[in-house]
């Protein structure tokens, strides 16, 4: 099959999941999960979930004219001739249908991408950098996880060059199963860090649970691996299997090695060699962190013998990514406030890269972070939470905001001149930062997803003219 309007029928679902089918015959180009976002001529998947089966947006799917169906319960009777498949868990059904497109995808390079931190960012500048010599695909916002990487796969267009995928995880195992599926030519391992720590016993077993994405590696595929990790040694015995192994990191025995990165304007000069060449190039964006994920997608491109002088222009476009690192700056009074809007997740290893990466922005004004909870740490967490002690003080932060229990204890434990309030609540502490901002302030904004530290963003980015509309703080708290 050729092109890319069309890369669904209704054979190609019975041949990859199974299922029986009498409905009328179509074709699609894409899947969806979700009958929010859904287009006409979708085909929806309704999985089954925690709280809601999909089964029971089957008919809201069909009136917004979806292609087709495929459930494993019908909340409602469909039309004798509506296009529905039946399948016995619609989850399996979806992983079947990335088996089935991976098989397809025979002219594709597919690269995966893990890490503790930084794995979006790191996808959208490879985005960049590969489209100088093809057509890229890469998922959609941090689509990684047990549904989020096949439905990225079973949708990646036939006709892509590359396609890059993020593969997720909190618990052993979890990449493994991923990486079964994808089966990437390209594993790319940014960095591990403390994050799921209720789930692993050492950071040694997170290494070793991020090493699981090269056993979807052939032989002659290609690892790469962050040499400067005390942890390398380990992601290293994962690929042993592997025959190309290259490493990228700041030290001088990495394949592919940063030199050196300016933290002053203009940000991000970086020097960089890759194996005999020496590369300067400038990034979009503030941060070391920022500078060594350019350089982990540059050797991708090094990998594939490609040449980097090519893609590093591109590079230069790179302004970070919507809740992962975008710079953005709201007129406010007679100026404007910057925000670093950070407010997607969290663990250790972010937070201190974040907090290293708000300072190297050299803002001249007021330096203010704000912090939800770091979740999933287990036994761990409150001394995890005391540990980013060093990297607030290192980071000059003028004010600091808590935001759930556990920031609690690491507010008070701030120099005195550093705290600002704490609350239980990003709705509850929003009224009180709100009634703090000044023109001129530069507001980083992190927390782990479930502490829906986006909220505050909502509340600053709408702040715009005199200090009269804080009038209203509380009750726009209330709504946000």
């Amino acid at each position: 099959m050729t092109g890319n309007k069309h890369m669904w029928t209704d054979r190609d679902i019975m041949k990859a999941t199974g299922a029986s089918y009498e409905g009328p015959s179509f074709q699609s180009s894409r899947f969806s999960i979700d009958t929010r976002t859904l287009q006409p001529g979708d085909i929806f998947i309704a999985l089954q979930g925690e709280q809601a089966h999909g089964g029971k947006y089957v008919r809201e799917a069909l009136d917004k004219e979806a292609a087709a169906v495929i459930t494993c319960q019908l909340a409602e009777k469909a039309k004798a001739d509506a296009p529905i498949f039946i399948v016995p868990d619609s989850l399996v059904a979806l992983h079947q249908l990335a088996h089935y497109q991976r098989a397809r995808l025979t002219k594709t390079t597919l690269i995966g991408v893990t890490g503790s931190a930084g794995k979006t960012t790191t996808k959208e500048m490879l985005r960049l950098v590969l489209s100088a010599f093809g057509k890229v695909y890469a998922n959609i916002k941090s689509y990684n996880n047990h549904w989020g990487m096949p439905l990225t796969l079973a949708n990646c267009t036939l006709d892509a060059d590359f396609a890059v995928f993020e593969l997720g995880m909190n618990h052993a195992g979890e990449i493994l199963a991923l990486t079964k599926i994808l089966r990437p030519q390209i594993a790319l391992v940014i960095n591990v860090g403390g994050a799921h720590t209720a789930f692993f016993p050492s950071i040694e077993a997170i290494a070793k649970a991020k090493g699981e994405i090269f056993a979807g590696l052939p032989e002659d595929g290609t690892a790469i691996i962050n040499g400067d990790l005390p942890t390398s040694s380990i992601l290293r015995q994962e690929a042993a299997h592997i025959k190309k192994v290259f490493t990228f990191g700041a030290n001088d025995d990495n394949t592919f090695q940063l030199l050196q990165a300016s933290v002053d304007p203009p940000f991000n000069k970086i020097e960089a060699r890759f194996e005999n060449e020496t590369i300067h190039y400038q990034l979009g964006t503030p941060g070391r962190h920022c500078a060594l994920n350019s350089v982990a997608a540059l050797s991708v491109v090094a990998s594939l013998g490609l040449p980097v002088r090519d893609a590093v222009p591109l590079l230069q476009k790179f302004e970070g990514v919507e809740e992962r690192g975008l710079i953005r700056k709201i007129p406010y009074q007679k100026g404007h406030i910057t925000i670093l809007d950070e407010s997607y997740n969290a663990n250790p290893l972010s937070v201190s890269a974040s907090l290293e990466r708000f300072h190297e922005m050299g803002h001249p004004g007021r330096k203010i972070a704000i912090l939800g909870e770091m979740r999933e740490l287990g036994h761990q967490a409150q001394a995890l939470h005391l540990a980013l002690i060093p990297s607030i003080i290192n980071a000059k932060i003028d004010r600091f905001y808590g935001c759930e229990p556990l920031t609690r204890p690491l507010l008070e434990a701030l120099p005195k001149e550093m705290q600002g309030a704490y609350a239980p609540t990003v709705e509850e502490l929003i009224p009180t930062v709100l009634g703090d901002i000044k023109a001129g302030d530069a507001v980083l904004i992190k927390g782990s997803l479930s502490t829906r530290m986006r909220k505050m963003v909502q509340a600053l980015t709408q702040l715009e003219g005199d200090k009269e509309v804080l009038l209203a703080a509380k009750e726009m708290s209330r709504v946000i």
